[in-house]
């Protein structure tokens, strides 16, 4: 994956198959923006938010209470690394106040495609981080969220 994709690009590409294998276990089909032992960090390929972005475990897990204690300690101190790193970058929100606060989001799924939906959910644990402002409508998608350059946030 090279580029951010719109909510309808992303359910028409889940239709048409492209999950048939679990989507986070395939770093190719991420844009990855930085790596620890056992996490990467990488663009959500279809963001709801502008920098929206996952942490992702390189071992399929489908429950936060399947980490080792290695596993977890390595997230605390990846997710620190990544909030540190997004703080030096001093991003704005579109009437230009700082993102300085970040909410983190996991999902436990327990059927591969949940009611109403007409596509696969990968069940790989993943967990949201998406800076924030009070900017966020959780309950809205910013549609202009693909068109950002997510490279630019990537670790050097």
């Amino acid at each position: 994956m090279n580029r951010l994709l719109s909510r309808k690009e992303y359910e028409e590409l889940m239709k048409d198959g492209f999950n048939h294998n679990c989507l986070f276990c395939d770093p190719n089909k991420q844009i990855v923006l930085g790596t620890s032992e056992y996490w990467l960090w990488v663009a959500n390929i279809a963001p709801y938010w502008k920098y929206h972005t996952l942490f992702v475990s390189k071992k399929h897990k489908e429950d936060i209470a399947e980490l080792t204690h290695a596993e977890f300690s390595d997230f605390q101190h990846f997710y620190s690394e990544i909030k540190n790193h997004l703080l030096l970058l001093k991003l704005k929100q579109h009437d230009s106040k700082p993102l300085d606060q970040f909410i983190l989001m996991f999902r436990i799924r327990e059927e591969d495609i949940p009611d109403g939906s007409i596509y696969p959910k990968p069940k790989h644990l993943h967990i949201h981080f998406v800076p924030d402002r009070g900017g966020v409508d959780r309950f809205k998608i910013d549609e202009t969220a693909k068109d950002i350059d997510i490279k630019s946030i990537a670790l050097k």
